[in-house]
């Protein structure tokens, strides 16, 4: 059994994308004018605005194009929108790094382990979607607390590449996930053969599940910059973590951009305690280290940097799969990469498709 402490969210995601055309952008400011005619923006009249738009689109070839678009959606709010493609994909869904584990390692499984979530949700309708899902995954959601009010909620905004431009969060019945909570469901943590938790809890709630496991397999998943801030705040212990590479670096306090540098988050880790690293790198390859035995493991193909957006959890969910079933960390790593590679395929034809549900990935 695998126990599986963390966050339940709605997201919000919008990948702006530029014009198509020239006619498309011209359309897109005679519509806009109408909209600001009597305003002013960051600043600048409907006028000013139109040139500083204009000018952002013959910049957009140029190399820190994205940097300024960054800009001028802090300057101008919603307003920058004009600069963009009407046909953006938007996309709203539940999610969360533990979300997504407990969903995928319940397809994984399919009822021959158990997958129990410790989880906060609001009393809302995302909350009640995302039982839906938890149920239909096979995840047992009866310890999930419902709390009155709204569901956690992230709005990103990305540009083309897939980068975050702008996020705000709320992390509503996130926060029901306290220690009295961890309390009332220690004996089900108590009889685990795993645990995991992700860095959406709050820094207290991630110190004391790490007090009351030691000695057990806990395996941790930042999630964010922030979840791995926190973790290295609170001085928290797990078996086993999978952070990014820039999570490595908050987790660490060190610079990690090569191979020697990998190493040496690796190692400062296992100075911590830590017996199973994983360090993720976009691109879809990874860094594992398990005592003496460590490498990079590289994807079988080069994968898309447009949108990497939950393949993070899909290497962890694999890991943690594969543990469960008694491979060897190495071979724990492998599957992550495979998994990855398939979930991040540019085109999901039906062989793929094939693959994704034989992996567990979708139904």
């Amino acid at each position: 059994m695998i126990v599986i402490i963390g966050g339940v969210e709605t997201a919000v995601r919008i990948r702006m994308m530029p014009p198509k055309s020239e006619d498309e952008f011209d359309q897109g400011m005679e519509d806009n004018d109408a909209v600001v005619s009597e305003k002013t923006v960051g600043g600048l009249d409907a006028t000013g605005f139109d040139a500083y738009i204009r000018k952002q689109r013959r910049a957009m070839q140029s190399d820190n194009y994205w940097d300024q678009v960054g800009t001028s959606m802090s300057n101008f709010g919603g307003y920058s929108a004009v600069a963009f493609d009407d046909d953006s994909d938007i996309s709203i869904n539940n999610d969360g790094c533990g979300f997504n584990v407990a969903k995928i390692l319940g397809n994984k499984f399919a009822g021959s382990q158990e997958v129990v979530l410790l989880s906060a949700l609001g009393t809302d309708g995302s909350g009640l979607a995302a039982m839906c899902e938890l149920d239909e995954a096979g995840v047992d959601s009866s310890r999930v607390k419902r709390v009155p009010g709204n569901t956690a909620v992230t709005v990103e905004m990305r540009n083309m590449m897939g980068d975050i431009q702008f996020m705000r969060k709320s992390t509503g019945a996130i926060k029901g996930i306290d220690i009295a909570y961890i309390e009332e469901n220690k004996d089900i943590i108590d009889k685990a053969d795993v645990v995991f938790m992700d860095g959406s809890l709050d820094g207290e709630v991630m110190r004391y599940i790490s007090d009351i496991c030691q000695g057990k397999k806990l395996y941790f998943d930042p999630g964010s910059m922030d979840g791995a801030f926190k973790y290295a705040e609170n001085e928290c212990a797990a078996y086993g973590v999978m952070p990014g590479r820039r999570e490595s670096e908050a987790m660490t306090g060190l610079t990690v951009l090569g191979v020697d540098q990998l190493m040496a988050a690796g190692k400062a880790l296992e100075e911590k305690g830590v017996k199973h690293t994983i360090i993720t790198l976009k691109g879809g390859g990874l860094y594992y280290k398990e005592g003496l035995d460590e490498g990079l493991i590289e994807p079988k193909k080069v994968l898309s940097f447009a949108q990497t957006t939950g393949a993070g959890d899909v290497v962890t969910a694999a890991v943690l799969f594969e543990i469960l079933n008694g491979k060897s960390f190495k071979e724990a790593a492998q599957a992550g990469i495979d998994d990855a590679g398939i979930y991040l395929a540019d085109a999901v034809d039906e062989d793929t498709a094939t693959q994704l549900r034989n992996k567990g990935l979708i139904k």
